[in-house]
């Protein structure tokens, strides 16, 4: 058996490609596509491009491999294979995903964490985190707009923040907040912090502010 979160599909070409059957359903597309045409438009597409693909293929020349790998296939396997090894690669795909998941869920949520946007190589995190900061102190600027700026609906923000960083939109007040602690270590106050991460309520601020990073600003600043 295959992990919960594999799916396997076969396109025309009779290549199968696995990913999260919790997201897009591609199935309309096999008739159309080959594997190596699905595994670009899977990884070329900010809605999907965080879904493993595993390419399993007759076509054992290198010059096959390379092309799969080059579209953005995670793995390459000809057949016939073995099922164990199959599993185990799988089980490391998903061990690696979950390892960047993790980092990245820490760079969000915890306050000592360096926070560095040159180092994000995820390109749905760039934009989100440029679309962020270039309304920091919008009180405003909520979920939805959020949604917009990175062309997804707020649902599909959601799932892929899940996916990602297992985060939710819902939550996207706290994805500012994270630059909050970096402002106070900078020196400014509590209040200047709220303010320039677009909270109108220093006591909102704190309040949210230790719902996130289990202690106040305050303790935070005197640590």
């Amino acid at each position: 058996m295959l992990p919960n979160s594999i799916l396997l599909l076969q396109t025309r070409t009779g290549d199968f490609q696995q990913f999260d059957p919790r997201n897009e359903q591609f199935s309309s597309f096999l008739p159309l596509m080959d594997g190596y045409e699905l595994t670009q438009h899977l990884k070329t597409s900010s809605l999907t491009s965080h879904i493993g693909v595993v390419l399993l293929s007759a076509r054992a020349a290198h010059e096959s491999r390379m092309a799969g790998l080059t579209q953005g296939a995670d793995d390459y396997l000809t057949k016939p294979f073995h099922v164990d090894e199959l599993r185990q690669r799988l089980h490391n795909l998903l061990n690696r995903q979950q390892t960047l998941r993790d980092y990245y869920h820490k760079q969000f949520t915890q306050p000592d964490a360096e926070f560095r946007p040159e180092t994000i190589a995820d390109d749905f995190l760039w934009n989100l985190n440029a679309g962020i900061d270039e309304k920091l102190d919008d009180p405003t600027f909520g979920v939805d707009e959020l949604a917009r700026k990175v062309g997804m609906s707020r649902r599909t923000l959601d799932r892929k923040l899940a996916a990602v960083v297992s985060q939710s939109a819902n939550n996207g007040g706290q994805h500012r907040l994270k630059r909050a602690p970096q402002f106070m270590l900078e020196g400014r106050t509590v209040s200047e912090a709220a303010y320039l991460v677009g909270y109108e309520s220093p006591a909102h601020f704190s309040q949210i502010f230790k719902e996130l990073f289990q202690k106040t600003p305050s303790e935070f600043t005197q640590r």
